[in-house]
């Protein structure tokens, strides 16, 4: 499978996922509507037929707010920070280094040109890559509207660098930040 067939493959389970979510959210609101409005499908419908078509209104127009209210998050678009990607580096033990390929997508309808920065690698029980060891290149891109760019991430290990899983980000001035993560394994035995 092709790296473009694996994209559209992941959008379309994206989308997917969407849709289901959407519709238990609806199907949770229409429970609340149905307890708020005092309506209980276990209970017999009242023999007075104008409390039931006033309960249908007030049902619709709930559904009709709830909708509008989702069609709203729909047609929102979407900011840097609502959604972060995560970038495996291949592990690797101290002493050795290791590279990824990346891209910079534009999702505007103007060319861009922007800098990759890249933070430090942490770990979370204390202690990061020194400085200098995770690298970009090119630090610099220019990306077509609609476009993207390709950038190769090296993360250099000094020996006796502590074992562990290393966090850090790498941000795009019209990009979505992306958060780097390196396994880095136990030193060989000389």
């Amino acid at each position: 499978m092709s790296a473009a067939d694996a994209a559209r493959r992941l959008v379309a389970d994206v989308q997917r996922l969407g849709l289901h979510s959407t519709s238990a959210v609806v199907d949770r609101y229409a429970v609340a509507v149905e307890q708020a409005l005092g309506l209980d499908p276990s209970v017999p419908t009242p023999s007075d037929g104008g409390l039931l078509v006033d309960a249908a209104a007030r049902m619709a127009q709930a559904y009709l707010s709830l909708l509008d209210g989702l069609a709203g998050l729909a047609g929102a678009a979407p900011r840097a920070t609502d959604r972060v990607e995560v970038v495996r580096l291949p592990a690797a033990p101290p002493g050795a280094s290791t590279t990824v390929s990346v891209w910079v997508h534009n999702g505007t309808a103007d060319p861009i040109d922007t800098e990759v920065r890249l933070g430090t690698l942490e770990r979370a029980g204390g202690g990061a890559l020194p400085d200098g060891a995770l690298t970009v290149t090119p630090r610099a891109v220019a990306v077509l509207a609609g476009g993207r760019a390709e950038v190769v991430l090296r993360a250099v290990i000094p020996p006796g660098q502590p074992p562990g899983s290393y966090l850090g980000l790498a941000l795009a001035p019209g990009a979505h930040p992306v958060a780097l993560l390196l396994d880095v394994g136990e030193e060989a035995e000389p």
